[in-house]
């Protein structure tokens, strides 16, 4: 998707491939905003630049699934857009970020921006993807305005030269990047998007309904802090408690039976189903279990080399591939020690442990 002729009043959308998959209501984020502008303009002051914040010019949202990084991205690209007078190119990849395939991955950006370029009225020799951004470059160039390219929803596992291939064309382009995976930190500069702070997330929990009485606003505070403040959990509340008031919907999340934020959520927040028998399913199960308290790599090597399942001497690689698999999803906080990283929000998991319970089946 292409937005050109940036205005506060107007938006002209030359090409369109797809958007994010639905548009919640936006609150707060303003410093994130800032830390997004700063990382991308940090070029024009490279001497108080502090060490190790990167070049400039781009930048990565990362954060768990339903933190709103999308959404983040569009809200700069509008608060933002006069410094882009050249327009914002929006490429997403949301559709592809499954398929654990990088050739794939690389096939749907080259169809994205051939059809930006297109939109552009370019006339590229070749399909293939450095012939068009070749194009592209000499285009951008040609016009001299700054320009914002949005790279939305990408995914683990590319490697350094097609990360490369991401980003903008040309040095009047500024590349934003969003993505789950905590494996890019070379790539670009990294801006953490945490769940929302209490009165943002009431906010956006009563952004359809008002609290009607004192057990209502109890309730609408509970269920920020039920969910962590995070966005996508509050924004499915916030439908259920437009019909059904917050007293209910609160009752409905803590009673027994279907969970309630099941689905897309729950899918997006467990990326391997907890069914499978993997040294992967097993860490994460066990994580479950431990959140929010934070495991050390030698105590989950220890816990996994103790089960029958595996050998002690297959404990440390598998541990050290699991976790490397969880970052790439955005599951872990990574540190000396790591967690769940939605370590607030057990909720989504309340209908599948008791099912899939530790320790494993036949251990």
């Amino acid at each position: 998707m292409v937005l050109d002729r940036w205005s506060r009043s107007s938006v002209v959308l030359l090409a369109a491939r797809s958007g994010p998959h639905r548009v919640r209501p936006f609150t707060g984020r303003l410093t994130e905003q800032w830390q997004i502008h700063t990382a991308l303009h940090r070029h024009h002051a490279p001497l108080v630049a502090p060490s190790g914040s990167g070049s400039g010019r781009t930048a990565q949202l990362r954060g768990m699934p339903g933190i709103g990084k999308s959404l983040l991205a569009q809200e700069y690209a509008l608060r933002f857009g006069s410094a882009f007078p050249g327009g914002v190119f929006w490429f997403n990849l949301h559709s592809v970020q499954e398929t654990g395939d990088p050739s794939a991955v690389m096939d749907a950006y080259t169809q994205q921006v051939a059809t930006a370029a297109d939109a552009l009225g370019l006339e590229a020799s070749e399909s293939h993807l450095p012939s068009l951004l070749s194009h592209l470059a000499i285009f951008l160039g040609e016009r001299g305005t700054p320009c914002l390219w949005v790279v939305d929803g990408l995914p683990d596992g590319l490697a350094d030269e097609q990360l490369h291939q991401l980003r903008g064309p040309h040095l009047l382009a500024s590349t934003l990047v969003t993505t789950r995976s905590l494996r890019y930190t070379a790539f670009a500069e990294a801006i953490g998007i945490t769940p929302l702070p209490d009165p943002d997330g009431l906010h956006l929990l009563t952004s359809r309904r008002h609290p009607q009485d004192v057990a209502e606003q109890a309730a609408a505070v509970g269920l920020v802090h039920d969910v962590g403040g995070h966005p996508q959990a509050l924004d499915i509340l916030a439908d259920l408690a437009a019909t059904t008031g917050f007293v209910h919907t609160r009752n409905r999340l803590h009673a027994p039976g279907p969970d309630i934020l099941a689905g897309p959520l729950t899918t997006a927040l467990v990326p391997h189903p907890l069914t499978e028998r993997t040294a992967t399913a097993d860490l994460l199960r066990l994580l479950a279990i431990a959140c929010p308290a934070p495991l050390t790599q030698a105590a989950m090597e220890s816990v996994l080399g103790a089960l029958s399942a595996y050998d002690p001497w297959e404990a440390a690689p598998l541990v050290a591939h699991a976790i490397d698999a969880l970052l790439g999803t955005g599951s872990l906080s990574p540190g000396s020690a790591y967690a769940w990283r939605d370590q607030r929000h057990f909720t989504t998991l309340a209908a599948e442990l008791p099912h899939h319970a530790w320790p494993p089946a036949g251990t």
